[in-house]
């Protein structure tokens, strides 16, 4: 009676693991071979796929790199999606949600960014607005080192040991390449961004720090690799010149905005 009482239990294990492994409404934690408890993923050389509604969605390679719509990402995160015909999608959003704050700090002060409201002791007590301020930066080791400690939405940074830049912090130092602001201002090579863009370009003489243009109609020379290229109308802005750079008529460190044809 013992025997076929512990046979009876073993063959419900069985099925009830079998009906779990068929119904997949669970995760697996522990990885392969269970290394150790409330982990999930895989303890062999092989990828992480993520599927949903019995399709692909996502996977963590064994190298670590990430891919979302793409089975072998090439690089350490990448996006790849395939609108339906007729219809749009969006590729990347970052959403800063103020559910739990009655309003935006930066709704508070002055429009203008980076403004505010300065004392002149002069006029007996009248003030203006500073239209901007000139003094801003790349290089922060703060989390929040923009206008009023609001947190970026979107920022890409290089990360440096504590001392590259200064030595008076014990935190690392964080160059700023890129960063949008729930204001909507954007900085580039900027983490305090001083307008609705707002770019720092090179030291390098005779070097812009800024292009605008268009595609000149009709034009599409290849390059040595077959790719197509085009000239531009432009505007460049240069932040430094040198002497008789670009025109006869400038000094060394004018700065300057050039129109070109093409």
């Amino acid at each position: 009676m013992r025997k076929n009482i512990k046979k009876l239990s073993v063959m419900m294990l069985v099925l009830g693991m079998s009906l779990t492994a068929n119904a997949q409404t669970t995760w697996d934690l522990g990885g392969n071979s269970n290394p150790t408890p409330n982990e999930i993923g895989t303890s062999s050389p092989t990828d992480f796929k993520f599927i949903t509604d019995g399709q692909f969605r996502m996977s963590l390679t064994q190298q670590g790199r990430l891919g979302l719509g793409i089975d072998q990402p090439r690089a350490w995160q990448e996006i790849s999606y395939c609108p339906s015909p007729g219809q749009s999608e969006n590729g990347l959003i970052v959403t800063l949600n103020n559910c739990n704050q009655a309003s935006h700090s930066f709704l508070n002060v002055q429009d203008v960014i980076g403004g505010g409201i300065i004392f002149n002791p002069s006029l007996e007590g009248s003030t203006f607005t500073a239209p901007l301020n000139f003094l801003t930066g790349n290089i922060t080791n703060v989390a929040f080192p923009l206008l009023n400690n609001e947190a970026p939405l979107f920022w890409v940074r290089q990360e440096f040991p504590q001392g590259k830049y200064t030595q008076n912090s014990g935190l690392p130092e964080y160059e700023t390449n890129f960063v949008v602001m729930p204001d909507g201002s954007c900085g580039v090579n900027i983490a305090q961004p001083r307008a609705a863009m707002d770019i720092r370009g090179s030291n390098k003489a005779d070097y812009p720090a800024a292009i605008i243009g268009a595609r000149v109609p009709g034009y599409n020379p290849p390059n040595s690799n077959g790719l197509v290229q085009y000239y531009t109308q432009q505007v460049q802005f240069v932040p430094l010149l040198k002497t008789n750079a670009y025109n006869q008529i400038t000094q060394n460190g004018d700065q300057g905005m050039f129109f070109y044809g093409w």
